[in-house]
């Protein structure tokens, strides 16, 4: 690790370090910022947040909110990779995207972030309605996946 990488990571966190991989980007990581911004509240990179792209572990590993990269899927954690073994999948055996695990965990929240005050009930309704369709009508594996986190 370079002496600048270890001085950032060792500085204290002025703002919560949002990442994902750097390089070329693709719908599902955008989609997961937007959500994420959305249903955090947060305003543009810099203002109220960092966006790291790298590929650097130990950058990543230090990030507070990680989606597309890492290895790693752990809601808890707040880590929402998709190319590892053992990644979540809807019940016919497709890949969630890591967009897809990041709606399981905040698509409530951003949806309600974009609905007036007092429609939570609402927002519920939208944000499960669309991931029903996305895996494929079937709740039942988003409901195991919400009962156990996996």
């Amino acid at each position: 690790m370079s002496e600048s990488s270890r001085r950032a990571l060792m500085a204290p966190k002025i703002l919560p370090v949002l990442g994902t991989h750097g390089g070329k980007f693709h719908c599902d990581e955008v989609f997961a910022y937007v959500v994420l911004r959305l249903a955090l509240g947060l305003k543009a990179a810099g203002e109220d947040h960092a966006l790291l792209r790298t590929r650097k572990a130990e950058l990543i590993e230090a990030a507070d909110i990680v989606w597309d990269v890492g290895g790693v899927f752990d809601a808890a954690g707040r880590r929402f990779d998709h190319h590892q073994r053992g990644a979540p999948v809807r019940e016919d055996g497709t890949p969630f995207s890591s967009a897809g695990l990041v709606w399981l965990v905040f698509g409530e929240a951003a949806v309600a972030a974009l609905l007036p005050a007092g429609s939570e009930a609402f927002a519920q309704k939208i944000a499960w309605t669309s991931m029903e369709a996305w895996c494929g009508g079937s709740m039942r594996s988003i409901m195991a996946w919400r009962s156990t986190g996996r």
